[in-house]
This record gives C-alpha cells, sequence and structure tokens, in this order.
C-alpha cells in the first residue's frame, strides 16, 4: 500500500555524533506548505534491532527484568541486541543474544514481524523472532550496562502478566508477544 505524501524531504545534515549513536536533522516541506526540521535518532548498527520471544522446552515464556540506565530504573524486555558486527544476518543475532541474556539455545527461530521502533523519533525496526524449544546450555555474559533477571512465564500465563499492574515498566513491543504465540498456535 504506497501512498504518495504531501510532505517533502529534501536535506539530512549531522547534528551530533557519539560513540554508539548520532542525531540527524531532516528538513522537510509540510503539508501546509512551510517548511520544518525534524530530529532523528539513528543508532549507529548494521542493520535492524533484532527482539526474540524465547519459549522454553517446559512451556515458559522468558523475559528480563533489566536495568535501564536512560530511565534510572527496570523494565521488562526479551532478549534483544543490535546488528553491530559485520556480515552477521538477524536470525545469527537473534541466536547469539539469546544464548548472551539468558543462558539459552532454541531448536528454532522463527521470524514473525518486523516493526517500526519509535517512529517519530528513529528511523530502525525491529527483527521479532519467535525462539521455539529453548534450553538452558551455558551460563549468561552480560555486559558491563546489563544488569538482568530473567523471568519465566507459562504460556498460559502470558496475557494475565502483561495486564497486571506494576512497579515495573515493560517495553511496548512485549505487548505484541500474546498476538505472536497466539498466531503460532502456542496459546490459545
Amino acid at each position: 500500500m504506497k501512498t504518495k505524501t504531501k510532505i517533502k524531504i529534501f536535506g539530512d545534515r549531522l547534528a551530533w555524533k557519539g560513540k554508539y549513536n548520532r542525531i540527524i536533522t531532516r528538513e522537510f516541506i509540510g503539508i501546509n506548505g512551510k517548511r520544518g526540521t525534524w530530529e532523528i535518532v539513528e543508532r549507529k548498527a548494521k542493520g535492524v534491532v533484532v527482539i526474540i520471544i524465547p519459549v522454553t522446552k517446559t512451556g515458559d515464556v522468558i523475559f528480563l527484568k533489566h536495568f535501564r540506565i536512560p530511565r534510572n530504573g527496570y523494565v521488562i524486555e526479551s532478549p534483544a541486541g543490535l546488528m553491530d558486527k559485520i556480515g552477521e544476518s538477524p536470525r545469527a543475532v537473534a541466536r547469539r543474544e539469546l544464548l548472551e541474556e539468558t543462558g539459552y539455545r532454541a531448536q528454532k527461530i522463527i521470524p514473525v514481524a518486523r516493526v517500526a521502533n519509535n517512529s517519530g523519533l528513529m528511523n530502525e525496526d525491529y527483527q521479532i523472532y519467535l525462539a521455539t524449544d529453548c534450553e538452558k546450555v551455558a551460563e549468561t555474559t552480560h555486559e558491563n550496562a546489563e544488569d538482568i533477571e530473567l523471568i519465566f512465564i507459562p504460556l498460559a500465563e502470558v496475557e494475565t502478566f502483561f495486564g497486571q499492574q506494576r512497579k515495573i515498566s515493560i517495553a511496548a513491543p512485549m505487548y505484541s508477544i500474546p498476538y505472536f504465540l497466539r498466531r503460532a498456535g502456542l496459546i490459545s
């Protein structure tokens, strides 16, 4: 479904560059004919951000209680990672990040969706994978900025888990997980 936009983009400029991210200002003419500038955050990655929905052989979904420095607090997330190695495929990133962050390995890694991440601020996509028949094979290898606790939720309780009120925020993409589990026939 391709629609011709009434907004005209006519130039990007590097506004700031850090080690992992940069900010681009994009000049445009809006629908009312006036010029505008939009600030876009870009990661210096080689491709998409990969998100993994791991389901163990025993029927639990693995979530992370992950301390996030920008929020100065914990967030409920799924294992995820950046394509930051030249030539590494999104599926290979999914396998690597699942093992590093959880210590689990999946029998199957199935692509389920590619979605926009915070499209009003960033120009990156998430590639979401379902990882099935996961089993513990190693200890986790967290990076310096990763304070992660694993949370195991039985498949039958995933929707209830997301419906509970709690003091810990839940990352927005997590709310789509019941849909993907239902579509895969893992919950009804």
